[in-house]
């Protein structure tokens, strides 16, 4: 169940493009592409998903382990937090997160 507001998730599905991604039938070709080329990430790497994500419910884990490529790879879920998860009530938990990580590798204070 996601732990988004009613009132946001209504107001955000009122406006939002039905298509925010660009052309639906390019998916599949856009993650062929992008597992085909995922082994040339070579940077320190964060993965960060909803457990709830129904657009892209593939584990943080799952997709970290494909970053074959760097050796500092951070994977993070976020609990009952579906795709869009700055909208949800753990945008908190998502700032923190990402804020940590940027620090532990000299890019800022984390809060």
């Amino acid at each position: 169940m996601s732990n988004a507001s009613p009132v946001v998730t209504a107001t955000t599905a009122a406006i939002r493009n039905q298509d925010p991604c660009g052309d639906i039938l390019s998916y599949n070709a856009a993650v062929a592409t992008n597992l085909a080329n995922v082994d040339e990430i070579d940077v320190p790497a964060f993965v960060l998903i909803g457990a709830q994500d129904a657009i892209y419910p593939v584990p943080a884990s799952t997709q970290a382990a494909l970053l074959t490529g760097s050796d500092d790879v951070t994977a993070v879920t976020l609990p009952a937090t579906g795709h869009a998860v700055t909208l949800h009530r753990t945008a908190d938990e998502f700032q923190l997160a990402v804020s940590r990580w940027l620090d532990s590798r000299g890019f800022g204070d984390a809060r």
